[in-house]
């Protein structure tokens, strides 16, 4: 049985990888800001539920040494708490990407560096990063969350040199889309104002991704391959669901002249670039 900690447990992917890691026997530390909104994970076999704020240093050190009076030991980081900010360059401000940083970038580095003595103590671990496609292939509207996905997987390929001679593994996994309420939390006039360039092209990217997240993957087949990400692969940059697995290697694949022709056409905003009105909606 390993002992496993999740950051961001409280709804999504989060929620259904603690889920699925505790059915398969391991224990299972589901964290999360509010534990009000743990719901029925708080009597789920195998899992304990802990307050864990990812931004708040000492939040995560006190859900650590928690962890480790409880068990003695942390097999498993999965750093999985993120949110997103979605508008244009333009009208997302700096403390908006600050926001998305501190939880999606440093949140998770908080978490790794307070588990990492442990780690090196116990000379074994696993640490896993959720990142996105949209760290690979970073679509209009995503600025903040790209960074910080992007910012992570380079974190993570770094960490994963320096804690190698302590048994300590640590590799991404990449998400496509996935059926969540994380878009529908955006408000529209807060990130694309009625006076902005851009709002024509953030309403259209924003009917779609709502769409894209109805139609993704189910949370927990993500986690699902999460936990196979674990325990059945040894790779380090491991795109997870079918969407992610089918586009991630096309960024390598295909020419630079091709490449952003190519996401235009996909993401249908052609019309944006030339300058032409939106396409209507049947």
């Amino acid at each position: 049985m390993s002992v496993v900690l999740i950051t961001g447990c409280s709804s999504g992917i989060g929620r259904e990888a603690a889920r699925v890691f505790a059915e398969r026997g391991d224990a299972v530390y589901a964290t999360m800001r509010d534990v009000a909104k743990a719901g029925d994970l708080a009597g789920t076999t195998n899992v304990s539920v802990l307050a864990l704020d990812v931004v708040d240093g000492d939040s995560v050190n006190a859900a650590v040494a928690e962890i480790l009076k409880r068990s003695g030991r942390i097999d498993v980081v999965v750093n999985n708490a993120g949110v997103d900010a979605f508008g244009a360059f333009e009208n997302v401000y700096e403390d908006e990407i600050r926001r998305v940083m501190e939880t999606n970038f440093y949140g998770a580095l908080r978490v790794t560096r307070a588990c990492l003595p442990a780690m090196r103590a116990q000379r074994s671990g696993t640490v896993v990063m959720v990142t996105s496609l949209g760290a690979v292939i970073p679509t209009p509207g995503e600025t903040a969350y790209a960074a910080s996905k992007r910012a992570l997987e380079g974190a993570a390929e770094v960490l994963s040199y320096e804690v190698a001679r302590w048994g300590i593994r640590v590799c991404i996994v990449q998400p496509g889309f996935t059926a969540t309420d994380i878009n529908r939390k955006f408000d529209l006039a807060a990130m694309s104002p009625r006076d902005s360039e851009y709002r024509e092209l953030i309403e259209f990217l924003h009917r779609d991704q709502t769409t894209s997240l109805d139609s993704g993957a189910a949370s927990r087949d993500i986690a699902g391959e999460i936990r196979a990400a674990v325990y059945e692969c040894d790779g380090f940059q491991i795109p997870v669901g079918e969407q992610a697995k089918s586009i991630v290697p096309l960024r390598g694949q295909v020419a630079e002249k091709d490449y952003f022709p190519m996401v235009r056409e996909q993401l249908g905003i052609r019309w944006w670039v030339d300058g032409e009105p939106a396409p209507r909606r049947g």
